[in-house]
């Protein structure tokens, strides 16, 4: 599940969890705000460090493969574990329960209804493939019979995900320099500003942020690895509830970030796109939050496929 999952949806980004296709075409450069790069500082060391439990890809249970597919590419970023939508969708159980807004309906049968339904669609944005959708309906007219996509043949050593895990510049933030933008690369910004907030209140070296992630030249790079390759990107940021637009600049260890009482008209869901010269990702669904790095882990959660990588 992982692997095909990574082939499906190697252009999914943020946060910004990790966790509906927004509308297509690119703004223009001089549309977006433009907030430079914070201040340099040379707080890394080399080799690895202590990066904490890496956060696994909700695991397909019980699902076929092109269900599976589906789930993880177009649902499981709002539907993920927390939801952010109603339902948890992640594996058979998720979908042959009742759903809380139809208890007459699976939820999987509710799904199959909203995938079609063109006045509101799910994903919200755009009808899902055609033949995404009739094998989605088939499965679930099937009675939603078990399945075993994704889990590893007996005897398998390390995953895909383990080897293909590394930190591409070697180096690590060396823990010395709290307080400074570097600090931390990898991990969810928001939500270790908001427990720093509470814990230590009135420290001024913890801003309330409302957007922060980091893009890495890989997929899968630990938590805390310094991304040093990461030149001549830019993230752009669209608000598609409040309407502000931004442009961000990673920083020297590969953050990018926006604090709140810089962004008032930056509100969720985003649209978000990563450029680099004229390539570009750009994410497939709307980004539900702005603690990117949530969902987009060193092997991807709610969805996500790993890391935010430059084009």
């Amino acid at each position: 599940m992982a692997r095909r999952t990574q082939q499906l949806s190697v252009l999914a980004l943020l946060l910004l969890s990790a966790c509906t296709p927004p509308g297509a075409g690119s703004e223009g450069a001089d549309s977006f705000a433009t907030v430079g790069e914070p201040a340099e500082s040379s707080g890394v060391v080399d080799g690895p460090a202590d990066s904490g439990d890496a956060t696994p890809s909700p695991a397909a249970a019980g699902l076929p493969c092109e269900v599976a597919d589906l789930l993880a590419t177009h649902c499981s970023a709002c539907h993920g574990d927390p939801p952010f939508a109603p339902m948890q969708m992640l594996g058979r159980g998720d979908l042959l329960a009742p759903a809380p807004t139809q208890a007459d309906l699976s939820v999987g049968e509710l799904a199959a209804m909203r995938m079609r339904d063109s006045v509101a669609p799910m994903p919200p944005a755009a009808m899902l493939p055609e033949g995404a959708i009739v094998a989605f309906e088939a499965w679930i007219a099937d009675g939603m019979p078990a399945d075993s996509c994704g889990e590893p043949a007996p005897g398998d050593g390390a995953t895909g995900e383990e080897a293909d895990s590394r930190c591409s510049s070697n180096a690590y933030w060396d823990r010395k320099d709290d307080g400074n933008p570097i600090m931390h690369p990898g991990r969810a910004c928001l939500d270790c500003h908001a427990t720093q907030m509470v814990d230590r209140p009135g420290d001024e070296d913890i801003p309330n942020l409302r957007i922060g992630g980091t893009v890495y030249p890989s997929l899968h790079e630990p938590d805390d690895c310094v991304s040093d390759q990461v030149t001549d990107v830019v993230i752009r940021i669209k608000s598609m509830g409040g309407g502000g637009q931004i442009e961000l600049v990673p920083n020297a260890s590969g953050n990018f970030l926006v604090p709140a009482d810089q962004a008032a008209d930056l509100t969720p869901p985003f649209h978000v796109e990563v450029r680099r010269g004229n390539k570009h990702h750009e994410m497939p669904i709307p980004a539900p939050h702005g603690d990117c790095n949530a969902c987009h882990t060193e092997f991807g959660h709610n969805g996500a496929p790993g890391r935010i990588t430059v084009p």
